[in-house]
């Protein structure tokens, strides 16, 4: 072979391989498209995180709600305990008193029969003097 065909073959090769090397390039309007489709899909995904994050405050927002909530319910509890215990010794003492004047209940019947009695007496002898006064005014007794 000549130099003259060795360079036309040469020449060739590269025209073939210049060809080859084109088709495996992407179209350029094809690489725009793509390019666009993965910028709309960045653009999703940042509007999806931002929602995320959004949500992921909210959430934070209502466990510490929760948690205030929580606290003032055993504050409460704590309160209502503290209570029942007060009322219960309140109770105690009540019942001892009460006890206790369920045991003098016979000594102060004792006193009220001695009472009523001298006044029931005392009665007595007031109506009669008065009877024996109204009759020796009256004249039935002389």
């Amino acid at each position: 072979m000549s130099n003259a065909a060795a360079a036309q073959q040469g020449g060739e090769d590269a025209m073939v391989k210049n060809h080859e090397e084109r088709r495996a390039m992407p179209d350029p309007s094809l690489m725009a498209l793509q390019l666009h489709a993965m910028q709309k899909d960045i653009g999703e995904v940042k509007e999806s995180i931002r929602l995320l994050s959004e949500a992921v405050t909210r959430l934070a927002l209502v466990e510490e709600r929760q948690a205030n909530t929580q606290a003032d319910t055993n504050r409460a509890f704590d309160r209502v305990s503290s209570l029942e215990t007060a009322v219960s010794l309140k109770n105690e003492k009540f019942e001892e008193r009460v006890s206790m004047l369920e045991r003098q209940v016979p000594v102060l019947t004792a006193q009220s029969d001695t009472s009523t009695r001298w006044i029931s007496h005392f009665l007595t002898g007031a109506v009669s003097a008065l009877v024996m006064f109204v009759g020796f005014e009256v004249g039935i007794f002389q």
